[in-house]
C-alpha cells in the first residue's frame, strides 16, 4: 500500500505543481480530467451502496463545471445547476434508465461532489489569487492525509487497544 501511494506521488505530484504553474488553462485541463475520473468512480461507489447514479447525466454536467467556472461567471453555474436538475427530471419522466428517487439523489449529490468541488479550486486560480493558494490546498490535504495514514498504520501496527472499534 505504501509503495503505491510513493509511486502516485512521485507521479502525480510533478504533474499537478506542472499543471498550477503552466497557467489557468492546463490547470483546467488537468481538474477537468480529473473530474473523469472522479465521476467514474463516484458511479462505482454510488452502485455498490445500492443508488446508482445516472452515469451519463453525471459526468456531462461534472467535466462542464472547470470550464463554465474558468471561462464563465458564477450566474451560468447557477443555470448549469437547474439544467442538470431538468434533466434528472426529464430522465424520471421518460423512465430513462429506471430512474428512481435514490438515483436522483445520488446524481445530486456526485454533481455537487464531484463536478462543483473540484471546480472550485479552477475557480480560486481564475480569481487572479494565482498558483499559490491552490498548492497550498493540496499540500495541506497531503500532509492531513499523510498523517492519518501514519496515525491508522501506527494504531493498527502497535495494536493500541483500539480493537473493539471496528
Amino acid at each position: 500500500m505504501l509503495a503505491k501511494r510513493l509511486l502516485t506521488a512521485a507521479v502525480g505530484i510533478p504533474v499537478l505543481i506542472g499543471a498550477i504553474y503552466l497557467g489557468p488553462v492546463i490547470f483546467t485541463v488537468l481538474v477537468t480530467l480529473a473530474v473523469v475520473g472522479m465521476v467514474l468512480e463516484f458511479t462505482k461507489i454510488s452502485e455498490s451502496a445500492g443508488a446508482r447514479a445516472l452515469m451519463p447525466i453525471l459526468m456531462v454536467f461534472a467535466v462542464a463545471m472547470p470550464a463554465i467556472l474558468r471561462y464563465l461567471d458564477s450566474a451560468p453555474m447557477v443555470l448549469w445547476l437547474l439544467l442538470l436538475l431538468g434533466s434528472i427530471m426529464a430522465a424520471k419522466i421518460f423512465d430513462l434508465e429506471k430512474t428512481t428517487l435514490d438515483r436522483m439523489g445520488s446524481t445530486v449529490m456526485g454533481f455537487l461532489y464531484v463536478g462543483v468541488l473540484p471546480a472550485m479550486l479552477v475557480l480560486i486560480y481564475r480569481e487572479d489569487l494565482g498558483p499559490l493558494p491552490i498548492m497550498m490546498v493540496f499540500v495541506s490535504v497531503w500532509v492531513a492525509d499523510s498523517a492519518a495514514y501514519t496515525v491508522g498504520r501506527l494504531i493498527a501496527d502497535r495494536s493500541l487497544g483500539f480493537e473493539h472499534l471496528h
